[in-house]
């Protein structure tokens, strides 16, 4: 088995959105709802920019940051969240002597400095590049929320995803729920994925402004379940939301990525916790 180490653990905290599911669908259809404010000439263009964006071809991606003020593409440090490196748009590299005091001790207001730290954020960020205004790009994110929670979309079930979070259960663990989404979003979700009565309302902490406050919200938590950080765990998808907060408190988590791994003796990189949870199943038979 992945040395997680389940066994020493008695709180685990999980990140909902690109964790518990790991569908993207959604994240085409809120590119579709940003594209409804771009001047129909510069539609395709966009689209066409999303999907470079998507497949990796440009400088936005998971882990870095935008400025949309100045339509620039940060490079970040992991542990610090600091830039290391400026490019345009394009992907031209800026001189370190035009940025270093401008992005000194770099806030994420999520307005004109925003963090892309999960499938969410790369069409944000590409809309704000074609000139989408945060309101604008709020009410489609409003859209895809609703969309999200009709019965014309349906989640895909992490295999063994339920099996492994009932026989963390079982055998005493406790388990919460810290999420962005808020309360009536994570019920909705929550009952697709069969999932609600492991994670009851009691259990979660929603619409909870990650990052800012994910530290506190960590600390809470381990002040209310009287554990340190070596018997707590950090389940997400989301490097600056999820896993730098616990990291820094000397907490180990489980970071969600197909795509890209962050190298930290506190931190597992997996794909999906379908293998994890596989696992977890296989070797306490």
């Amino acid at each position: 088995m992945a040395d997680i180490h389940w066994n020493d653990k008695e709180l685990l905290i999980f990140d909902l959105d690109g964790t518990l599911y790991e569908d993207t669908e959604h994240f085409d259809y809120y590119a579709e709802r940003l594209g409804a404010f771009i001047p129909e000439k510069k539609r395709i263009t966009f689209f066409t920019e999303y999907d470079a964006v998507q497949k990796g071809e440009r400088a936005l991606q998971i882990g870095t940051a935008y400025d949309a003020e100045k339509d620039r593409v940060l490079y970040l440090d992991p542990v610090s969240a600091q830039p290391i490196k400026v490019v345009s748009w394009s992907g031209k590299e800026m001189d370190p002597s035009i940025w270093k005091k401008e992005y000194a001790g770099f806030p994420f207001d999520f307005d004109k400095k925003i963090a892309i730290g999960d499938g969410w954020w790369t069409p944000h960020a590409t809309a704000r590049h074609f000139g989408v205004s945060k309101e604008e790009a709020y009410a489609a994110y409003v859209e895809t929320k609703t969309y999200m929670s009709s019965e014309a979309f349906q989640l895909s079930h992490t295999p063994s995803l339920r099996s492994g979070l009932q026989w963390l259960q079982s055998n005493g663990k406790q388990m919460v729920l810290v999420t962005n989404s808020d309360d009536e979003d994570a019920e909705a979700i929550l009952q697709q994925l069969n999932l609600q009565d492991l994670l009851p309302p009691y259990t979660r902490i929603t619409s909870a402004n990650k990052p800012a406050e994910t530290k506190d919200h960590y600390k809470q938590l381990m002040e209310e379940y009287r554990v340190n950080p070596q018997e707590t765990m950090v389940i997400g998808d989301n490097l600056m939301n999820d896993v730098m907060p616990g990291v820094l408190l000397g907490i180990e988590s489980i970071h969600i990525s197909p795509l890209t791994e962050f190298s930290s003796k506190y931190v597992y990189t997996v794909p999906s916790l379908q293998q994890p949870m596989e696992e977890l199943i296989q070797y306490n038979k």
